[in-house]
């Protein structure tokens, strides 16, 4: 035995040793890694679900707002149309009284016209009375006395011409005065009739005029009631509307409250869950490095090669439809430039995604951009530690920590996180750094 080979056998028994030693540290390592990746995945899915809850609730309580504003822009609308309906109703009791109030002149004058008519009828009636009286005395005298029949004997008594000129003068006096009486009988009479119609026309025009001003009034302030009870109404309408609105915005600022609170432990579970992932890269990266210094020591190739080219990655989706390479694009949804770290392959939703290359699952997440995603680890190949990350899934076929066979199914197309529509995104890692899966497909 060589001094070259027995060197190497001891370096090989050290090397063992030490990796003895430290599988006993990993081991453990990887018992709380483990923890930590299922505790991170726990608490990003419940922290992912209180945000979408929150999110839902605060697009609710927006949406409760609106219904709030529109339903007040309606009361108010309601209420400026009450209060110009009062208004109008109250300009209308303005004008009904002013009605009112000429209607009062009028029944005033017609109450004067109306007692200035009984005056004249009272004064003709005296009148009629005093002449009926006048006319009844004569008659009486006439009765009595024969007064026409003396009046003509007395014609026949004169004893001179004088006499009978005097005698002629009396009866002609008192016919005369027979005569007038009748005619101021007659006058009298015309004027009380006429003063009983003045009466009765004054009385009427007087008690329409105040019934007519009375009506005008109880009509208008039944109106100016009626608008007074309706803008009350829409202002107590408009008062709940905004009641119900001043809640609605209050329970609006406490969803929003809510989500950024949740929005900020989804973060803290997030920043948790992407310090595991590192730790569980690191410790992968930790395991090939022992097991390439294992193999050098025991005379094997070490690392610093180059990445074998060519197809040594097998496409994870078929049939094979790329609609979006790697590098430069200008975002689906933002629509601004930004460069795309991976392959975007178009598939239906539900469609079975194959491991690209054998290696160990060494996480599976949810992340806002990437939604549903999945890490293998292929170890160290040609000096360099690949990973390849599967992206938008709708579900996963394996658990964090299995190895899986190149081929294997590890998860379904989906359209999760920041997505327009069901497809694969496929990131090759070379030493942490995405590149060109293409060029080993």
């Amino acid at each position: 035995m060589t001094r070259t080979t027995m060197v190497r056998r001891a370096a090989a028994v050290l090397v063992g040793l030490c990796l003895a030693l430290s599988s006993a540290v990993v081991t453990a390592a990887a018992d709380t890694l483990d923890d930590r990746n299922a505790a991170a995945d726990s608490s990003v899915a419940q922290s992912q679900a209180l945000v979408s809850a929150s999110a839902d609730e605060l697009n609710a309580a927006s949406a409760r707002v609106e219904a709030a504003r529109v339903s007040l822009s309606q009361a108010q609308s309601a209420l400026g149309t009450a209060e110009a309906v009062a208004l109008q109703a109250a300009q209308d009791l303005a004008d009904a009284q002013a009605v009112d109030a000429q209607k009062a002149l009028e029944l005033q004058e017609a109450n004067e016209a109306l007692a200035q008519a009984q005056a004249d009828e009272t004064a003709a009636q005296q009148a009629v009375d005093a002449q009926q009286d006048a006319i009844g005395a004569y008659a009486r005298a006439i009765y009595q006395d024969s007064l026409p029949l003396v009046a003509i004997a007395s014609l026949f008594d004169a004893d001179s011409v004088t006499s009978l000129g005097n005698r002629i003068q009396w009866t002609t006096t008192i016919l005369d005065t027979n005569n007038r009486i009748r005619e101021e009988l007659e006058v009298s009479h015309a004027a009380l009739v006429r003063g009983r119609l003045a009466r009765e026309d004054a009385q009427a025009k007087a008690d329409e005029a105040k019934a007519a001003a009375q009506a005008q009034v109880e009509a208008t302030q039944d109106a100016k009631d009626a608008a007074d009870a309706a803008e009350a109404q829409a202002q107590a309408a408009r008062d709940a509307v905004q009641n119900a609105l001043n809640e609605q915005v209050a329970a609006q600022e406490a969803a929003r409250q809510t989500l950024e609170a949740n929005k900020d432990r989804l973060a803290q579970a997030q920043a948790e869950k992407a310090a595991v992932v590192a730790a569980i890269e690191e410790r992968a990266r930790q395991e090939a490095a022992a097991a390439a210094a294992a193999a050098a020591a025991q005379g094997g190739s070490g690392s610093g090669g180059p990445v074998p080219s060519g197809n040594w990655l097998t496409y994870p989706v078929t049939p094979v439809i790329i609609s979006s390479g790697f590098g430069w694009r200008v975002d689906p949804i933002s629509g601004a430039s930004a460069f795309h770290n991976g392959v975007d392959f178009a598939a239906a939703c539900g469609t079975p995604v194959r491991a690209a290359a054998s290696g160990t699952v060494v996480t599976k997440r949810w992340a806002w951009d990437g939604g549903n995603e999945l890490y293998v680890d292929h170890g160290w190949i040609g000096g360099n530690h690949v990973i390849t990350s599967y992206h938008h899934m709708s579900g996963y076929a394996v658990n964090a920590g299995v190895w899986v066979s190149q081929g294997q199914v590890i998860g379904y197309v989906g359209t999760t996180g920041y997505s327009t529509g069901c497809h694969l995104h496929l990131i090759l890692w070379l030493n942490g750094t995405p590149v060109n899966a293409l060029g080993y497909l």
